[in-house]
């Protein structure tokens, strides 16, 4: 027998979808120099992601499922910030350099973030 999904894992995996359809669009809009068009969902597919963050988060146990939860899932600032976040946890080749760097220069650097 299968395994039930959790409904905030499905709910999760549903904004992983719609932040790809967003991002799709956003990459047409770009073909087309519609640049402002382009950001503004390329932003909207950020807080979707930022949307299923939380709610793997709140899936998994990490967080509770609380009125502040529940409206940090609709509000854009705390949407940016989770993806910031998203970003410090995940970083590109690039800025694990720099802290790799940044470290080897001053050891007390992950202690001081």
């Amino acid at each position: 027998m299968a395994a039930e999904t959790s409904p905030f894992k499905a709910s999760a995996e549903a904004c992983v979808e719609n932040a790809k359809r967003l991002m799709e669009t956003a990459d047409d809009l770009l073909w087309t120099e519609h640049l402002g068009p382009a950001c503004a969902l390329a932003i909207t597919a950020q807080e979707e992601l930022a949307k299923a963050f939380l709610l793997n988060l709140v899936a998994d146990g990490a967080i509770p499922w609380c009125e502040p939860v529940k409206r940090a899932l609709k509000d854009h600032i705390c949407k940016q910030v989770a993806t910031v976040i998203m970003e410090w946890l995940t970083p590109s080749f690039e800025i694990q350099s720099v802290r790799m760097r940044a470290s080897e220069v001053d050891p007390e650097f992950w202690t001081s973030c």
